[in-house]
């Protein structure tokens, strides 16, 4: 996304409180709690969050906080894959306390991800959703941020992606893309 296409989705989504509540998740995301390398971030079989994933690493890294550094959780690993890619949904279903599980997800999650991420949540993990709306997922996550409902699901998603990786910055007054009054 071109930082002129992003300065004018972000003047859309502030007036309806998006930004807020974005910024409201992402400081609850880093205040979870987990212990570093145990932040999980999951998405539907169809959708890996991979950007989603890499902006938090680049978060974690540039500010120093390693409680962020994610660990991309995949439906599918190919054969050969390096160990930083080959977690499977395995590390979901026995996630526990200390974990934190982002479910990053455009679409409705299916009954295969719910039931994985119940077994996290009654295991004693925090999750946490980026998903489009009401539904079982908005039911089941402690933390929940519904997509920009001004924007079509893949496109609110790519930008969520954008702010929450921003947003997770709290020393920060307001974010970057605020005018100062």
């Amino acid at each position: 996304m071109e930082p002129h296409d992003l300065q004018r989705t972000l003047r859309r989504l502030e007036p309806g409180g998006w930004l807020d509540s974005a910024r409201r998740f992402a400081t609850s995301l880093r205040g979870a709690g987990h212990e570093p390398g145990r932040l999980l971030v999951v998405g539907t079989p169809e959708e890996e969050p991979w950007h989603l994933t890499a902006h938090l690493s680049d978060a974690a890294r540039w500010r120093s906080l390693p409680s962020l550094q994610p660990t991309l959780v995949r439906w599918q690993v190919p054969v050969g894959a390096p160990a930083h890619l080959s977690v499977t949904m395995d590390a979901v279903h026995t996630a526990g306390r200390g974990t934190t599980v982002l479910v990053a997800s455009p679409t409705a999650a299916d009954d295969r991800l719910l039931e994985r991420l119940d077994d996290a949540r009654r295991g004693g993990a925090t999750l946490f959703a980026l998903h489009p709306g009401a539904g079982p997922l908005d039911e089941l996550a402690h933390e929940s941020l519904p997509l920009p409902r001004v924007m079509p699901a893949l496109a609110g998603f790519e930008t969520a992606s954008h702010v929450l990786t921003t947003a997770t910055d709290v020393r920060r007054r307001s974010l970057p893309w605020r005018r100062r009054a």
